[in-house]
C-alpha cells in the first residue's frame, strides 16, 4: 500500500542559551510567607557551520517554490523571541499548629525540542541534499510498488528536487513553548503521625509544535490524491505549527503515615482530566490521527494519556516480633524464627486510556485518518463489556464516500487497571555485624489481567475485540548479605 526510499544527511548545529532569574522568600508574619520570582529565558539561534540545510518557500497561488539556504553559518532564518519572562508567585500560611495552606502559580518556558528540527532554527535537511521519496496509493486499488521489483533505480542520491518528495516551509517567528502551572492545597496533621493533604492542581501548555501537512487535498473528493493536492509536484509539505495546546485539571487527596510502630504507608487518589489536540513531536496523538489539517478544532479531545481516576497505595510493616520489637524479644530461638519479618505491598487502580473509533479505508480520499459517523454513545454497560465486544459497534456507521466522519477523537475508554504487588521478607542477624536479607516479591500477585486497547477500526472483522494484555503474575526471590 505504500513505501519510502531516502538517504540520510548529517548536519551540524550549535546554540547558546541564556537565562537570568530573581527569587526571594518574604516572611511577612510568623504564619505567612510569600515566594516571589521572575525568570527570563533566551534560547539562542543555532549556527549551522557548513551543513547542507535549507528551507522551502512556497507560493500556493502560482504553484511555485524556491529553495532558501542560510546566508552564513550564523543565519538561523528566524526572528528570536526575547520576551520570555516567567513570573513565579506562591505563599504558605499556617492556619494553626496542625494546618497549613499553600498556593502557587508559575510560567515555565521550555527549550525547543531540538536545535534545528522543530527547534529554534528554520532550516532543515531537505531535498536535494536529503531526499525521501514516497510511493502512495489510492484506496488500495493500484499498488504503489511490486515487492519483487523493489524500488526504481537511479533515485538516490538526487541531483535536483524530485517529484513526490516531502519538503518543509517554516514560519520566521515561532513563539517559545511554555507551560502554566498552579495549585492550592490544605495539609492537616492527624493522629498517629499521619498527614492528610487535599489539593487542586492545574496546568496548561501553549505554542506546542503540531505537524501539519499543507499539501493535503483541500476537501474530500474523487480522483487521485496527487492531482488534488495544492502542490501536486510534492508529496507532503510539512509545517511545524506552534498552535498546539493542552490543559490539565486535577483534584488529589494524599495520606501519608511516617514510620512509627513498624508501619508506614502512602496513599493517594487523583481525579483529573487532560485535554489536548494531539500536539507534540513525540506523536502523543496516536490514539487518533489528524483528519483535516485545515480544521484543527476537530482534533480537540481527551489526551491519549488522560487518566480520569487513579488510586495508588504503598505500605510497609515490620512485624512486632523479635529483637527490638514488642513481643518475643528475649528468647533467642523465638527471635531467630519469628523475628525480623517484614511485609510490604503496593496497589494501583486506574481507569482506562482513551481511544478513537476509526475507519481503516480512506473513504474521504484525502490520505488522512478516517473517522466514522457517530450515531450513539458507543459505551456499553459494564455487565455487557467483554474482551470480544468492548464497545458498541452499532453506535458507528461508515460515512458516505468522499466525506469526513463526525465521530470525535478519543471518545471511548479502554479497560481499567487493577494491580497489586506484595513483598515478604525476613532479616537474619549474625552477631552485630552481619545480616542476611531474604526477599520474596510477587508482582501482580493476584494475577489480574490488564487488557490492552481494543481494535478500533469499526469496519474490520475484529472491531471492538481486545487481543493484548499486560504482564501476568511474576515471582522473584532474592538473598542479600549486608556487613
Amino acid at each position: 500500500s505504500g513505501g519510502n526510499i531516502g538517504n540520510q544527511n548529517g548536519e551540524t548545529a550549535a546554540t547558546r542559551n541564556y537565562s537570568a532569574y530573581f527569587q526571594d522568600d518574604w516572611r511577612i508574619t510568623r504564619r505567612l510567607t510569600l515566594n516571589l520570582g521572575l525568570r527570563w529565558e533566551h534560547f539562542g539561534p543555532p549556527s549551522y557551520g557548513n551543513s547542507a540545510v535549507s528551507r522551502f518557500e512556497i507560493d500556493f497561488a502560482s504553484r511555485t517554490y524556491r529553495v532558501v539556504r542560510p546566508s552564513g553559518g550564523g543565519d538561523c532564518g528566524c526572528d528570536q523571541d526575547n520576551t520570555d519572562f516567567a513570573p513565579r508567585l506562591g505563599f504558605a500560611f499556617q492556619l494553626n499548629d496542625r494546618t497549613v495552606i499553600r498556593s502557587g502559580f508559575g510560567i515555565f518556558y521550555g527549550a525547543p525540542d531540538a536545535i534545528s528540527h522543530d527547534g529554534s532554527g528554520r532550516f532543515y535537511h531537505l531535498p536535494p541534499a536529503f531526499t525521501e521519496i514516497s510511493f502512495p496509493t489510492d484506496m488500495l486499488v493500484q499498488p504503489a510498488l511490486i515487492v519483487k521489483n523493489g524500488f526504481p533505480s537511479g533515485l538516490i542520491p538526487a541531483k535536483e528536487v524530485l517529484e513526490n518528495v516531502t519538503v518543509r516551509p517554516a514560519y520566521r517567528f515561532i513563539p517559545t513553548q511554555y507551560a502554566l502551572q498552579w495549585f492550592a492545597d490544605v495539609q492537616r496533621e492527624l493522629p498517629g503521625r499521619t498527614v492528610l493533604t487535599v489539593s487542586y492542581f492545574g496546568a496548561g501548555s501553549r505554542h506546542m509544535i503540531m505537524h501539519r501537512n499543507l499539501n493535503q487535498p483541500l476537501t474530500p473528493g474523487a480522483g487521485a490524491i496527487k492531482n488534488r493536492r495544492p502542490m501536486p509536484f510534492f508529496g507532503g509539505i510539512n509545517l511545524a505549527d506552534p498552535s498546539g495546546k493542552a490543559s490539565y485539571n486535577a483534584f488529589t487527596a494524599k495520606a501519608e503515615k511516617r514510620y512509627s510502630a513498624g508501619l508506614t504507608f502512602l496513599g493517594a487518589y487523583t481525579w483529573s482530566h487532560t485535554i489536548d489536540d494531539g500536539a507534540g513531536t513525540l506523536d502523543d496523538g496516536t490514539a487518533g490521527g489528524m483528519r483535516d489539517t485545515y480544521n484543527l478544532r476537530l482534533q480537540r479531545g481527551s489526551a491519549a494519556y488522560d487518566v480520569r481516576h487513579n488510586v495508588v497505595l504503598g505500605w510497609l510493616y515490620d512485624l512486632p516480633f523479635g529483637k527490638g520489637r514488642r513481643w518475643m524479644n528475649a528468647a533467642k530461638t523465638a527471635q531467630w524464627i519469628l523475628g525480623g519479618w517484614q511485609i510490604a505491598g503496593g496497589l494501583a487502580m486506574r481507569t482506562g486510556r482513551p481511544f478513537s473509533a476509526t475507519v481503516s479505508t480512506d473513504l474521504s480520499n484525502t490520505g488522512t485518518t478516517n473517522y466514522p459517523n457517530r450515531v450513539g454513545s458507543g459505551v456499553l454497560p459494564g455487565d455487557q463489556r467483554t474482551i470480544n465486544r468492548w464497545f458498541d459497534l452499532a453506535a458507528f456507521t461508515l460515512p458516505a464516500q468522499y466525506t469526513y466522519g463526525n465521530s470525535g477523537r478519543n471518545i471511548l475508554f479502554g479497560p481499567d487497571l487493577h494491580s497489586a504487588d506484595l513483598k515478604i521478607g525476613k532479616n537474619f542477624r549474625f552477631r552485630e555485624r552481619y545480616r542476611v536479607e531474604f526477599r520474596c516479591e510477587l508482582f501482580n500477585f493476584t494475577n489480574t489481567p490488564y487488557f490492552g486497547l481494543p481494535s478500533a477500526s469499526v469496519n474490520l472483522p475484529d472491531a471492538g475485540q481486545i487481543r493484548s494484555a499486560g504482564e501476568p503474575r511474576r515471582i522473584q526471590f532474592g538473598l542479600k548479605l549486608l556487613y
